[in-house]
C-alpha cells in the first residue's frame, strides 16, 4: 500500500478501502499471467483494517461483495484469503499502513476493525452460497484454541455454517509457531523455518514446483529386500529433487531475461517474489499401499505399520533436508497427492508388473494410489484414530498437508464440535470439511450430498455436481 512505480506510471498508495481492494484485484489479475495455480492474501483482514476506520458496516459490506465477485469472475487462478480472528501477536506492534500510505498507529490498534472485516467476509460468502456455492476465493479461517469472545464465536459459527457448502478451510493454531505460518487452500504451508523471519518466509513467496515419487515402485523393484527398498527411495528422491533444481534454475533464468515481469518486479535486490525463499515440493504417492505390502497390514491396523511409515517418512525428510542445505533450496515433503499423478503411476505399475504383483486402490480399469484422506472414506476407522495418525505423520510432511473430513448432514454445531476437538487436542495445521455439492441452474439452489435430480424441480438436466477430488472443488460428471 506504499507508492510503487513501473516503466509506465507511478502507482499512488490507495486513498480508500475501495481503492485498496481494486489494487489487490488488479495485482491478482496481472499475476495470474505468471502464476498457474493459487495466489494467497495473508492476514487479509488485519492489513486492511486501517482502511475501514470510520466507515459504516453497510459501506464495507458493499465493497466486500464487489471485491469477492470481481475475484470470482475475473481472476483465473485460485485465490486464498487468510482471515484472522485476532491481530496476531507478532503483528500487533508493527506500524499500520492506512490510506495514502500513511502510518496510522500499529495493527494492534485495529483489533475491532479487523474482526468486523472477518465477520463481513464470512457473511458475504454465506449470502452468495445460498444460491450457488462460491469456490473462489477460498476463505482460510484461523482458529485459536481455548475460549473465544462472543464476537469471535459469531465469526466461527458463520464459517462452520458456510462449511456445509464447501468453501472454507481452517487453520488450527494449536501447534507452536502456526500463527506465523502461511497457508494456501491447495494445502501448501509456509512456516517460519527457512530464513527464521516471518515476512521473508511467508510473504511474497510461492510454490515453484512439485514432483511426485512412486513409493510402491521402489518396493516392487526391491523384491522384498529392505536395503534395496531404501536404496531405491534414495535414488527416486535424488532424481525428483534434481528435477526441481533444474526448474528452479530455469525460473531464475527466465526472470533474469525479463519474461516474468511481475514476479521479478523490484530488481535483483528485492523482487516482488522471493524466489530463493519459495517452496519446492516432493509428493509421495502410495504410502498406504507400500505399508500394506511391507507389513501385511493397513497403516491404521496397529503400531507396527505406523512405525514403519514413520521410518520411511523420516528417511525421506533426511534426504530432502540434506539436499536443501546442499543446494540452498527450500524443499519439503507433501502428503497431499495430485490425483492425476497417482492414477497415472498406478496404471503404469499395473501394466508393467501385472495385477498379481501390485497393490493399488480402485478398480483394474481405474486404479490409483491413495493418500491418508482415503482412510476416512474407505476404512472402518474413527475420526479420533484417523486424526492421531495424521498428527504423527504431519511432522514429516510439512510442505503440503490438507486434511479433508467427510460430512453428510451434520449441522454447523456438529461441525463446530469437530473443530473444537481438533484445536484442543490435535496438532494438525490445515483441514476442511468435504461433501458433494449439487447445483440446479433452474432453481438457482445448492444442495449437499449426492443427488440424481433436483430435490425441488425434479430436473436431471439442470444439475451440476461438484466434488473435491484434490484440494479444490471442481465440476464432475455423474
Amino acid at each position: 500500500f506504499k507508492e510503487q512505480s513501473s516503466d509506465y506510471m507511478v502507482i499512488q498508495p490507495p486513498k480508500s478501502f475501495r481503492a485498496a481492494l481494486n489494487l489487490i484485484v488488479n495485482i491478482l489479475r496481472i499475476a495470474s499471467t505468471e502464476i498457474s495455480r493459487e495466489q494467497g492474501l495473508e492476514h487479509f483482514n488485519v492489513f486492511l483494517a486501517p482502511f475501514i476506520k470510520g466507515l459504516s458496516e453497510n459501506d464495507v459490506r458493499d465493497e466486500i461483495n464487489l471485491f469477492l465477485s470481481s475475484i470470482n469472475l475475473t481472476v483465473p487462478t485460485g485465490v486464498s484469503i487468510s482471515v484472522d480472528l485476532r491481530v496476531p501477536e507478532f503483528l500487533s506492534e508493527h506500524r499500520a499502513i492506512g490510506p495514502r500510505g500513511d502510518v496510522t498507529g500499529v495493527y494492534g490498534d485495529y483489533a475491532e476493525e479487523s474482526l468486523t472485516l472477518a465477520s463481513l467476509i464470512v457473511e458475504a460468502l454465506g449470502e452468495a452460497c445460498k444460491s450457488k456455492a462460491v469456490f473462489n476465493p477460498s476463505p482460510i479461517i484461523k482458529l485459536y484454541p481455548g475460549r473465544l469472545s462472543s464476537e469471535e464465536e459469531g465469526v466461527v459459527y458463520g464459517a462452520h455454517s458456510l462449511a456445509s457448502y464447501g468453501p472454507p478451510y481452517f487453520v488450527n493454531l494449536l501447534p507452536e509457531g502456526e500463527e506465523r505460518a502461511s497457508h494456501l487452500a491447495t494445502g501448501e504451508r509456509f512456516p517460519e523455518n527457512w530464513k527464521r523471519d516471518w515476512e521473508l518466509d511467508t510473504v511474497r513467496v510461492g510454490c515453484m514446483g512439485s514432483v511426485t515419487v512412486n513409493l510402491p515402485r521402489a518396493f516392487y523393484e526391491a523384491k522384498g529386500n529392505r536395503e534395496a527398498f531404501f536404496s531405491n527411495i534414495y535414488d527416486f528422491m535424488e532424481k525428483a529433487l534434481r528435477a526441481l533444481e533444474i526448474k528452479f534454475l530455469t525460473i531464475k533464468q527466465r526472470a533474469y531475461e525479463g519474461l516474468l515481469p511481475l514476479l521479478s518486479y523490484g530488481g535483483g535486490r528485492d523482487p516482488y517474489c522471493r524466489l530463493g525463499n519459495s517452496l519446492f515440493l516432493v509428493s509421495i504417492a502410495g504410502l498406504n499401499e507400500t505399508i500394506s505390502l511391507a507389513t501385511k497390514r493397513a497403516i491404521y491396523e496397529g503400531n507396527e505399520p505406523l512405525k514403519f511409515a514413520e521410518e520411511i517418512s523420516s528417511y525421506l525428510v533426511r534426504i530432502t533436508s540434506e539436499f536443501s542445505k546442499r543446494r540452498e533450496m527450500r524443499c519439503a515433503l507433501s502428503l497431499t497427492l495430485e490425483s492425476e499423478a497417482s492414477r497415472r503411476m498406478a496404471t503404469l505399475d499395473l501394466e508393467h508388473y501385472g495385477l498379481a504383483e501390485v497393490n493399488v486402490s480402485g478398480s483394474k480399469d481405474r486404479p490409483y494410489y491413495s493418500d491418508l484422506n482415503s482412510l476416512l472414506y474407505n476404512a472402518n476407522i474413527s475420526l479420533d484414530n484417523y486424526l492421531a495418525i495424521e498428527e504423527r505423520l504431519h511432522t514429516f510432511f510439512s510442505g503440503r498437508h490438507l486434511i479433508k473430513i467427510p460430512i453428510r448432514g451434520e449441522s454447523p454445531e456438529e461441525l463446530l464440535s469437530i473443530s473444537r476437538k481438533i484445536t484442543s487436542g490435535f496438532k494438525i495445521p490445515l483441514y476442511t470439511f468435504d461433501t458433494t455439492i449439487v447445483y440446479c441452474s433452474s432453481c438457482h439452489k445448492t444442495f449437499r450430498g449426492e443427488q440424481s435430480k433436483c430435490p425441488i424441480c425434479g430436473s436431471t438436466g439442470t444439475i451440476t455436481r461438484f466434488i473435491r477430488e484434490d484440494a479444490r472443488y471442481k465440476a464432475a460428471p455423474y
